[in-house]
Protein backbone atom coordinates (compact mmCIF):
# COMPACT_ATOMS: atom_id res chain seq x y z
CA UNK A 1 0.00 0.00 0.00
CA UNK A 2 2.94 2.34 0.63
CA UNK A 3 4.13 1.77 -2.94
CA UNK A 4 0.64 2.50 -4.24
CA UNK A 5 0.48 5.81 -2.37
CA UNK A 6 3.88 6.88 -3.71
CA UNK A 7 2.74 5.99 -7.25
CA UNK A 8 -0.44 8.02 -6.75
CA UNK A 9 1.64 10.96 -5.48
CA UNK A 10 3.54 10.78 -8.78
CA UNK A 11 0.15 10.75 -10.58
CA UNK A 12 0.39 7.19 -11.87
CA UNK A 13 -2.62 4.93 -12.35
CA UNK A 14 -2.36 1.96 -10.01
CA UNK A 15 -3.57 -1.58 -9.51
CA UNK A 16 -3.44 -3.03 -6.01
CA UNK A 17 -2.32 -6.66 -6.05
CA UNK A 18 -2.82 -8.65 -2.86
CA UNK A 19 0.51 -9.99 -1.60
CA UNK A 20 -0.86 -13.43 -0.80
CA UNK A 21 -2.55 -13.79 -4.23
CA UNK A 22 -0.16 -11.95 -6.50
CA UNK A 23 -1.17 -11.17 -10.06
CA UNK A 24 -4.25 -13.30 -10.76
CA UNK A 25 -5.82 -14.40 -14.03
CA UNK A 26 -8.58 -11.82 -13.39
CA UNK A 27 -5.97 -9.05 -12.95
CA UNK A 28 -4.26 -10.15 -16.15
CA UNK A 29 -7.54 -10.09 -18.09
CA UNK A 30 -8.31 -6.61 -16.69
CA UNK A 31 -4.94 -5.34 -17.86
CA UNK A 32 -5.14 -6.95 -21.31
CA UNK A 33 -8.73 -5.71 -21.87
CA UNK A 34 -7.42 -2.10 -22.09
CA UNK A 35 -10.16 -1.01 -19.68
CA UNK A 36 -7.54 -0.02 -17.12
CA UNK A 37 -5.30 1.93 -19.51
CA UNK A 38 -4.70 2.56 -23.18
CA UNK A 39 -1.68 0.66 -24.50
CA UNK A 40 -0.55 3.51 -26.75
CA UNK A 41 2.49 5.29 -25.28
CA UNK A 42 2.08 3.43 -21.97
CA UNK A 43 4.72 2.28 -19.54
CA UNK A 44 3.99 -0.41 -16.97
CA UNK A 45 5.92 -0.61 -13.68
CA UNK A 46 5.67 -3.95 -11.86
CA UNK A 47 6.96 -4.78 -8.39
CA UNK A 48 8.54 -8.18 -8.99
CA UNK A 49 8.30 -10.40 -5.91
CA UNK A 50 4.96 -11.80 -4.83
CA UNK A 51 3.24 -9.95 -7.68
CA UNK A 52 4.79 -11.93 -10.53
CA UNK A 53 6.14 -14.89 -8.57
CA UNK A 54 4.60 -17.55 -6.33
CA UNK A 55 7.25 -17.19 -3.66
CA UNK A 56 9.56 -14.61 -2.17
CA UNK A 57 12.60 -15.42 -4.33
CA UNK A 58 14.66 -12.47 -3.16
CA UNK A 59 15.64 -14.49 -0.08
CA UNK A 60 18.16 -16.12 -2.45
CA UNK A 61 19.28 -12.90 -4.10
CA UNK A 62 23.00 -12.75 -4.77
CA UNK A 63 25.41 -11.17 -7.24
CA UNK A 64 25.49 -13.76 -9.99
CA UNK A 65 27.11 -11.67 -12.71
CA UNK A 66 30.21 -13.93 -12.65
CA UNK A 67 28.35 -17.24 -12.09
CA UNK A 68 28.53 -19.54 -15.10
CA UNK A 69 25.32 -20.71 -16.78
CA UNK A 70 25.56 -24.36 -15.69
CA UNK A 71 26.12 -23.47 -12.02
CA UNK A 72 23.27 -20.95 -12.08
CA UNK A 73 20.93 -23.50 -13.70
CA UNK A 74 21.76 -26.13 -11.06
CA UNK A 75 21.17 -23.67 -8.21
CA UNK A 76 17.95 -22.48 -9.86
CA UNK A 77 16.53 -25.99 -10.19
CA UNK A 78 17.60 -27.21 -6.75
CA UNK A 79 16.86 -24.19 -4.61
CA UNK A 80 16.10 -20.77 -6.05
CA UNK A 81 12.91 -21.40 -8.01
CA UNK A 82 11.25 -22.84 -4.89
CA UNK A 83 11.91 -19.60 -2.98
CA UNK A 84 10.49 -19.58 0.52
CA UNK A 85 8.33 -22.63 -0.28
CA UNK A 86 10.75 -25.58 -0.69
CA UNK A 87 8.01 -28.02 0.40
CA UNK A 88 6.42 -27.59 -3.05
CA UNK A 89 9.30 -29.52 -4.62
CA UNK A 90 8.66 -32.61 -2.51
CA UNK A 91 5.01 -32.79 -3.62
CA UNK A 92 5.83 -32.99 -7.34
CA UNK A 93 7.17 -35.72 -9.60
CA UNK A 94 10.56 -35.20 -11.26
CA UNK A 95 8.87 -34.14 -14.50
CA UNK A 96 6.55 -31.71 -12.67
CA UNK A 97 9.57 -30.26 -10.87
CA UNK A 98 11.23 -29.52 -14.23
CA UNK A 99 8.00 -27.90 -15.53
CA UNK A 100 7.51 -25.79 -12.38
CA UNK A 101 8.02 -22.07 -12.76
CA UNK A 102 8.21 -19.57 -9.92
CA UNK A 103 6.22 -17.14 -12.08
CA UNK A 104 2.47 -17.08 -11.56
CA UNK A 105 0.17 -18.57 -14.18
CA UNK A 106 -0.40 -16.21 -17.08
CA UNK A 107 2.54 -13.87 -16.34
CA UNK A 108 4.47 -14.99 -19.42
CA UNK A 109 1.42 -14.37 -21.62
CA UNK A 110 0.82 -10.97 -20.02
CA UNK A 111 4.40 -9.79 -20.57
CA UNK A 112 4.47 -11.13 -24.13
CA UNK A 113 1.09 -9.59 -25.03
CA UNK A 114 1.95 -6.19 -23.60
CA UNK A 115 5.36 -6.19 -25.27
CA UNK A 116 3.85 -6.96 -28.68
CA UNK A 117 1.33 -4.15 -28.18
CA UNK A 118 4.15 -1.66 -27.61
CA UNK A 119 3.95 -1.32 -23.82
CA UNK A 120 7.33 -0.70 -22.16
CA UNK A 121 7.62 -2.86 -19.03
CA UNK A 122 9.82 -1.95 -16.07
CA UNK A 123 10.53 -4.41 -13.25
CA UNK A 124 11.22 -3.08 -9.75
CA UNK A 125 12.88 -5.30 -7.14
CA UNK A 126 14.79 -5.14 -3.87
CA UNK A 127 16.96 -8.04 -5.07
CA UNK A 128 20.37 -7.86 -6.71
CA UNK A 129 20.22 -6.54 -10.26
CA UNK A 130 22.16 -9.46 -11.77
CA UNK A 131 19.96 -11.97 -9.91
CA UNK A 132 16.69 -10.48 -11.18
CA UNK A 133 18.05 -10.18 -14.70
CA UNK A 134 19.32 -13.79 -14.71
CA UNK A 135 15.98 -15.07 -13.38
CA UNK A 136 14.10 -13.40 -16.24
CA UNK A 137 16.71 -14.64 -18.73
CA UNK A 138 16.43 -18.19 -17.38
CA UNK A 139 12.69 -18.22 -18.11
CA UNK A 140 13.18 -16.28 -21.38
CA UNK A 141 11.05 -13.38 -20.17
CA UNK A 142 13.84 -10.79 -20.33
CA UNK A 143 13.08 -10.05 -23.99
CA UNK A 144 9.78 -8.46 -22.91
CA UNK A 145 11.32 -6.20 -20.25
CA UNK A 146 12.51 -2.70 -21.07
CA UNK A 147 14.62 -2.32 -17.92
CA UNK A 148 15.14 -3.54 -14.35
CA UNK A 149 15.32 -1.17 -11.37
CA UNK A 150 17.03 -2.36 -8.18
CA UNK A 151 18.76 -0.62 -5.24
CA UNK A 152 22.00 -0.33 -7.22
CA UNK A 153 20.12 1.48 -10.00
CA UNK A 154 17.82 3.62 -7.81
CA UNK A 155 19.87 4.58 -4.82
CA UNK A 156 23.34 4.95 -3.51
CA UNK A 157 25.14 1.62 -3.87
CA UNK A 158 26.88 0.10 -0.87
CA UNK A 159 29.59 -1.45 -3.06
CA UNK A 160 32.16 0.01 -5.38
CA UNK A 161 31.80 0.71 -9.06
CA UNK A 162 33.38 -1.70 -11.52
CA UNK A 163 33.57 -1.88 -15.28
CA UNK A 164 30.85 -4.54 -15.34
CA UNK A 165 27.22 -3.60 -15.98
CA UNK A 166 26.13 -3.99 -12.35
CA UNK A 167 28.29 -5.43 -9.62
CA UNK A 168 27.09 -3.27 -6.79
CA UNK A 169 26.22 -4.92 -3.52
CA UNK A 170 22.42 -4.67 -3.57
CA UNK A 171 22.01 -5.26 0.15
CA UNK A 172 20.06 -2.12 0.97
CA UNK A 173 16.37 -1.50 0.40
CA UNK A 174 15.31 0.35 -2.69
CA UNK A 175 14.36 4.00 -2.38
CA UNK A 176 10.70 3.74 -3.44
CA UNK A 177 10.24 7.38 -4.41
CA UNK A 178 13.53 7.41 -6.30
CA UNK A 179 12.36 4.48 -8.45
CA UNK A 180 9.84 6.73 -10.18
CA UNK A 181 12.46 9.44 -10.70
CA UNK A 182 14.89 6.89 -12.18
CA UNK A 183 12.23 5.46 -14.49
CA UNK A 184 11.15 8.92 -15.62
CA UNK A 185 14.79 9.75 -16.41
CA UNK A 186 15.07 6.49 -18.33
CA UNK A 187 11.84 7.17 -20.25
CA UNK A 188 13.24 10.54 -21.21
CA UNK A 189 16.01 8.64 -23.04
CA UNK A 190 13.58 6.46 -24.98
CA UNK A 191 12.85 7.60 -28.55
CA UNK A 192 9.39 9.14 -28.78
CA UNK A 193 6.92 7.49 -31.16
CA UNK A 194 5.06 9.65 -33.68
Amino acid sequence: EGNIQIAKDFEYKTLIVKRNEGLTEINIQEILSQKMFNFKNTYLIINCWKVLTKSNLNIFSFDCSDVNEKKFQKKMEEKIKWGSKPFLKERLTREEQMQFSPFRNGVDNLLKSLFHRGVKIFIVSNANYSFVKRLFEYYKLNIYIESFFTPSVCGLPSGKLSHHNDVYNDRRKINKARVFVCIERYIGRLPLKN
